[in-house]
C-alpha cells in the first residue's frame, strides 16, 4: 500500500501539470515572492499561477498560496480527485445525478409510508438531505437558464445539520417503536433551524448583493462552519445511536460488524460515510486552507450515490422477497388436495400434544420442515393444518408458545437472576430485538415491564408477610 501511494505521487507530479508547484518553487527561489492559485475546480484559471492574493478572475473563488515541499506535492495529488474536469462532470451526470433523483423519490415514498412506521419520517429526512445536498452546489449553473442568474443561489435546501439527530431518532424508533419524540427532544433540531434561517435570509437578498457575496471568503467560511458542525454532531449522534442499539438489543460488536440486519448496515454505512467526510474536510483544511468549494467534493458525492443505490436495492429487494414469501404461503394454504378435513383435525390435535409434551418451540432454529418431520407429514400438509385447522401461520403459532414460555420465566421468582436476553434464548428466540417486538405484540407490554410488574407484586407480598 505504501509503494502504491509513492508510485501515485511520482506519476501525478511528473505527468499531470494540475498545480504549478515546480514553477512556483523556482520562482520563490528567484524572487522570494509568494505565488497563488485557484483551488481545484476546473475553471479557466485553475492551472494559472498568480502573483497576488484575492479572488480567481474566472470563478471568484478565494486564491490560496502555492505550498512548498511535501505539502505542495500532496496538494497536487489530491487536486486530481477534486478538479471539476470534463471527465468528472460526465461521471457526475451519468452516475450520480440518477442516484440523487432516486433518493428524492425514495424520500417522498418514505414520507407517504410514515403512518405505517414513524421511523420512516426520520429515514426520509436522511435520504432527502443526502440527495439534496449535492444539488445546492450546482444550482448556480442552473440559474443561468433563468432571467436572473442568481435566482437559485443560496436556495435553502442544505439540511446537513438534520443528519445527526435524524440518524439517532431513526435507529431509536427501530429499536423502540413507535419512536415518537417529546417536545423537549425537538431542541435537537435547533442547529438545523438556525442554519435554515441563515440560508433563507441569504436567498431572499437582492440579486446584486447575492452576486457580491457568492463564493466570497466570508460566505465560504460560514459554509465550512456549517459543514464542520454537521460532521461533529453526526458523529456524536451516531455514537449515541450505536450505544442505544447495543443496550436494547445486546448485540456484540462482532455481530454489529457482520451487518446481518438493516439497522446494523445503516449504522455502519453512516459511520463510514462521515469518516470519509472527515478525511475530505481535513484535506481541504490542510492542503487547500478550506478555500475549496463543496461542489468539487466528488469523492463525497460518490459515497452518497453508493448509499442511494444500496438503499434502493434494500428497499426493492426486500419488498420483492416479502411478495414472493406471501405468494408462496398463499399457494401452500391452498394446497388441500392430499389432506382431508378429518386429517386436518387429527393432525391439529397431534401438533398441539407435541408442542405441550416435547416443546419443540425451544429450538431457536426450528423450521416448518423440522416440525413436519416430527409429525411425519409433508411441510405443505403442515401448512394446511396450521392455516385451516388452527387458523395461524407457522411463525405466529410457534411464537405464541415461545411468548407463553417467556411469560412463565419472567413471572417465576426462581428465574429472577436471569437477564432478558437469557430468557429470550431459553424460550426459543434468537435475538432480543425480535423477542421484544413479538412479546409486546402478544402481551401489549415489553418484557422488562412485564418482569417489573411481577417483581413489584412479589416485593409487596413479602412485605406484607413480614408485617
Amino acid at each position: 500500500m505504501k509503494s502504491f501511494f509513492i508510485f501515485l505521487l511520482i506519476f501525478t507530479t511528473a505527468n499531470v501539470p494540475v498545480i504549478p508547484t515546480h514553477q512556483a518553487q523556482s520562482s520563490l527561489t528567484a524572487d522570494n515572492h509568494q505565488h497563488y492559485y485557484c483551488p481545484p475546480c476546473g475553471c479557466r484559471s485553475d492551472l494559472d499561477e498568480m502573483d497576488s492574493p484575492g479572488n480567481c478572475p474566472s470563478c471568484s473563488m478565494q486564491l490560496i498560496p502555492v505550498k512548498e515541499g511535501f505539502s505542495g506535492k500532496m496538494a497536487n495529488v489530491f487536486s486530481i480527485f477534486f478538479r471539476q474536469n470534463q471527465q468528472n462532470i460526465t461521471a457526475y451526470d451519468r452516475l450520480m445525478y440518477p442516484a440523487f433523483l432516486m433518493g428524492i423519490f425514495l424520500a417522498l415514498l418514505l414520507f407517504l409510508k410514515s403512518r405505517q412506521s414513524f421511523a420512516n419520517v426520520f429515514l426520509g429526512l436522511i435520504v432527502l438531505t443526502l440527495a439534496l445536498y449535492p444539488f445546492q452546489n450546482r444550482l448556480s449553473s442552473f440559474s443561468y437558464f433563468l432571467t436572473d442568474s442568481s435566482a437559485l443561489v443560496f436556495l435553502p435546501i442544505s439540511f446537513i445539520l438534520l443528519l445527526g439527530p435524524a440518524i439517532y431518532f431513526y435507529t431509536r424508533a427501530l429499536v423502540n417503536p413507535p419512536g415518537k419524540i417529546s417536545r423537549r427532544e425537538y431542541l435537537h433540531f435547533l442547529p438545523f433551524l438556525l442554519g435554515f434561517i441563515h440560508q433563507a435570509t441569504m436567498f431572499l437578498m437582492p440579486a446584486a448583493e447575492k452576486k457580491a457575496v457568492y463564493l466570497a471568503p466570508e460566505t465560504l467560511a460560514v459554509y465550512n462552519w456549517e459543514q464542520s458542525i454537521a460532521i461533529f454532531l453526526a458523529l456524536v449522534y451516531i455514537f449515541a445511536a450505536y450505544r442505544n442499539f447495543l443496550s436494547n438489543t445486546e448485540i456484540t460488536v462482532r455481530g454489529l460488524l457482520s451487518g446481518a440486519l438493516w439497522p446494523q448496515k445503516f449504522l455502519m454505512f453512516m459511520a463510514l460515510f462521515f469518516a470519509g467526510w472527515v478525511i475530505i474536510h481535513a484535506i481541504n483544511l490542510i492542503f487547500f486552507d478550506l478555500a475549496m468549494a463543496h461542489y468539487t467534493y466528488y469523492p463525497l458525492w460518490l459515497l452518497i450515490a453508493i448509499f442511494m443505490y444500496a438503499f434502493s436495492f434494500e428497499v426493492f429487494y426486500f419488498q420483492r422477497m416479502n411478495l414472493i414469501s406471501a405468494q408462496r404461503e398463499s399457494r401452500q394454504a391452498e394446497y388441500t388436495r392430499n389432506i382431508s378435513e378429518p386429517d386436518i383435525l387429527r393432525y391439529s390435535h397431534q401438533l398441539t400434544t407435541l408442542m405441550e409434551s416435547e416443546r419443540p418451540h425451544l429450538d431457536t432454529e426450528l423450521t416448518l420442515g423440522k416440525l413436519a418431520e416430527r409429525l411425519d407429514i409433508k411441510p405443505k400438509d403442515l401448512t394446511v393444518v396450521l392455516n385451516h385447522g388452527l387458523k395461524k401461520n407457522f411463525y405466529d403459532f410457534i411464537n405464541e408458545y415461545r411468548v407463553n414460555t417467556a411469560r412463565e420465566k419472567l413471572a417465576d421468582p426462581s428465574c429472577r437472576h436471569l437477564t432478558i436476553l437469557a430468557i429470550a434464548y431459553d424460550s426459543g428466540f434468537n435475538s432480543k430485538s425480535s423477542f421484544n417486538a413479538i412479546f409486546k405484540k402478544h402481551v401489549l407490554m415489553t418484557p422488562n415491564q412485564y418482569k417489573k410488574q411481577f417483581s413489584l407484586n412479589n416485593t409487596s407480598l413479602n412485605g406484607s408477610r413480614i408485617n
